[in-house]
């Protein structure tokens, strides 16, 4: 099939479903794409799209899927070195224009945000597994399968599938985020097909996750005639080299998955690169199968294949997004101070605009700086859109703390380590800074409170007075934390599957989610004011209480990680 991007559908500055086109799908006709923003340009062939500005966009399907729609989307994609990302959105996408998706506020979305160095999957604001990094030119697929399967692939490789209820409704997205990027529909093979008969060995799983959003995979198989294992971690299934492209050794295997997310529980198994839904038996991949597969053809005998191939740790989900360089999250975990510092002398108040206090790091160029106040005043404008309201510069001065220049320092590594530091040259730049430490914590007053569990990461393990249980620390300067276990994973130590270093636990009571406001929102960071005092509650003793308090991670091997929990105060 080939879809196409009907410029007439671009429509203006709306930026919810009202008026929102709305047709059924046929193979005939393709796809038409719609952009509220104009923020694409199309081709003269209407199968490209190409982001003409730095803005958050999402285009949508006009075409309205239903689970018994068989489809494939097939798209050429470049991201110009920055994240995009494709997926699936609700009906009636209220908001949809200046979300991205898997944004929490956009209904029923779900999708992978890929970058050129890593990729995740994203569901209303949640990491829901792993997905590949994707480059210039990098072709990736959604394809729709009667009974509501959704997956998603890269190249002939799935990593990720969902099963939607059967009288949902739902559209095809693409989110573009910087000028530059495109997207280019190809021609899709169309319909899920099913396996050939005496279909030949061409089987690949690559090491990957699978994650369930509500329930669980269950998954066994063998290669070559041998036992491979299984292995469950809570909602997210991994594995490694089950299959290997272009297996010819007349050996067969077998590989069972189980899907407990749907009302049936049907399943899969994966043979000739495609996937067959439901498959009651399954067929041997290459010649007759070994005496060992046969003996696990049936669904209900599965659960008794051998585990005895070790388990590794699929990589976690990298940064989904432009790579930090330094550490943001374990920035001043060594330098935990005793109590509270005074930044602002005695009848000191504040002389610089927000142009003048970013400048005085020196780290960005008038044009930089230009940009920034830029993104400013249209994160503010985002903002105003759901009913928060902040101005410009105080928007401005949040997004400039959250950026990562390509070469180091950035400008939150030089303000916090003169926040933290005393005498020398970092009191006299610290009162270079002061007028940016006003602005910054004035703007995060600006926003609601967020309260609950957040995250830091350390790749070293610190001296065990420094956090000892019952004490009570302040970080001095600005402190990142995040939502996402993964994303302070970056930053520790990693040999293998064996994680080393210390993990931060931190029981937040007044920290400020700036994802909305900051330069990469994947990172889901909750930014702390300075002066934030908290009480360490614990040290994990045993691995098991490591496990209970990092289950993201209890799937690497964490008896070389220290794991601290701190209470905020």
């Amino acid at each position: 099939m080939l879809g196409s991007l009907d410029i007439s559908q671009l429509l203006g500055d709306g930026d919810d479903a009202s008026g929102l086109p709305s047709t059924g799908y046929s193979e005939e006709e393709g796809f038409t794409w719609v952009d509220t923003l104009r923020s694409v340009d199309c081709d003269s062939s209407d199968r490209k799209a190409l982001c003409v500005e730095d803005r958050t966009a999402t285009m949508v399907t006009a075409q309205v899927l239903t689970s018994q729609d068989t489809c494939v989307l097939k798209l050429r994609l470049s991201g110009n070195g920055h994240q995009l990302a494709f997926g699936i959105v609700d009906e009636n996408p209220s908001g949809f224009s200046r979300l991205a998706i898997g944004d929490e506020r956009l209904q029923s979305s779900i999708g992978a945000m890929c970058s050129p160095i890593s990729g995740t999957i994203v569901y209303e604001g949640r990491t829901a597994g792993e997905a590949p990094a994707v480059k210039n030119g990098d072709i990736v697929e959604i394809r729709t399968s009667e009974g509501g399967r959704v997956e998603f692939l890269k190249g002939s490789s799935k990593f990720h599938s969902i099963k939607v209820g059967g009288k949902c409704k739902f559209r095809l997205a693409v989110t573009l985020f910087k000028q530059g990027q495109q997207v280019e529909i190809l021609r899709g093979s169309g319909g899920g097909g099913s396996l050939p008969a005496g279909a030949a060995g061409a089987l690949q799983v690559v090491g990957a996750g699978l994650p369930a959003v509500n329930g669980s995979y269950t998954a066994t198989g063998t290669y070559n005639g041998k036992p491979m294992y299984k292995k469950e971690d809570g909602a997210i299934l991994y594995w490694k080299n089950m299959w290997k492209l272009n297996d010819s050794d007349n050996t067969g295997g077998w590989w069972y998955e189980r899907d407990d997310t749907s009302a049936t529980g049907a399943w899969e198994t994966a043979a000739g690169l495609g996937w067959v839904d439901p498959a009651p038996v399954v067929k041997a991949a290459s010649g007759s199968p070994a005496e060992e597969d046969a003996s696990i053809i049936s669904p209900k005998s599965a659960a008794a294949v051998s585990t005895s191939v070790p388990v590794t740790a699929a990589a976690a989900p990298a940064l989904p997004v432009e790579a930090r360089r330094t550490n943001r999250w374990g920035d001043g975990l060594d330098a935990a101070a005793s109590g509270h510092r005074d930044f602002f002398p005695k009848g000191w108040t504040p002389a610089k605009t927000v142009r003048e206090a970013v400048e005085a790091f020196r780290v960005y160029s008038p044009e930089e700086i230009d940009f920034v106040l830029k993104k400013g005043c249209a994160m503010a404008l985002d903002l105003k859109d759901v009913d928060m309201h902040m101005d410009d510069d105080c928007a401005a001065v949040i997004y400039a703390y959250t950026q990562e220049k390509p070469e180091p320092p950035s400008l939150y590594t030089k303000l916090n380590d003169a926040m933290r530091t005393s005498g020398g040259l970092a009191e006299k730049r610290l009162l270079l800074y002061l007028d940016y430490i006003h602005s910054l914590s004035e703007a995060l007053s600006l926003l609601p409170a967020y309260s609950g569990e957040c995250y830091r990461g350390l790749n070293l393990r610190l001296h065990p007075k420094t956090y000892e249980v019952g004490k009570t620390i302040t970080w001095q300067q600005f402190t990142s934390t995040t939502k996402n276990q993964f994303v302070a994973l970056n930053f520790l130590g990693r040999s293998g599957s064996k994680l080393h270093g210390s993990f931060f636990v931190l029981k937040v009571k007044s920290g400020k989610d700036i994802r909305d406001i900051s330069a990469i929102p994947a990172e889901e960071e909750v930014l702390i004011k300075e002066n934030s005092h908290w009480k360490v509650t614990s040290k994990a003793q045993s691995l098991d209480e490591k496990q209970k308090l990092c289950q993201k991670l209890a799937h690497y091997d964490l008896t070389e990680m220290d794991v601290y929990s701190l209470q905020q105060l």
